[in-house]
């Protein structure tokens, strides 16, 4: 009769410990789903916030004649708005794309479009 209880022990205990660890793997699983919404949201949030800043400017384009000792670097630093442009890289990157550019050599005399933007509506 101790074999029957024993047995019957045993798997009373298997079943307890059982429903410990599928607890404590159903805690971790939710926490890290929470934890990853938590992060996703504020990275959301994060990216709505920096996508609306100058949102209500306008994109215009000037003309620009490139005199001596002038580089589309330096042009680009010149005139570049970090707020719609991460890089200088990304400001060349379409002034480059604006002017039909494959390279960056520029002529004394030459003229290129420059984007640039306003609040105002001209």
């Amino acid at each position: 009769m101790n074999k029957g209880r024993s047995s019957n022990h045993y798997k009373t205990l298997r079943k307890k410990r059982k429903s410990r660890v599928l607890r404590r793997l159903s805690f971790t699983i939710i926490t890290a789903i929470f934890v990853t919404i938590i992060a996703l949201s504020v990275f959301s949030l994060s990216a709505k916030a920096k996508s609306t800043q100058g949102a209500d400017d306008y994109k215009y384009y000037t003309s620009h004649m490139i005199m001596p000792g002038e580089s589309l670097w330096s042009i680009a630093q010149e005139n570049i708005d970090y707020v719609h442009y991460e890089s200088v890289q990304n400001y060349i990157e379409e002034i480059n794309f604006i002017n039909g550019m494959t390279n960056s050599e520029l002529h004394i005399g030459d003229y290129i479009l420059i984007p640039y933007f306003s609040d105002e509506m001209k």
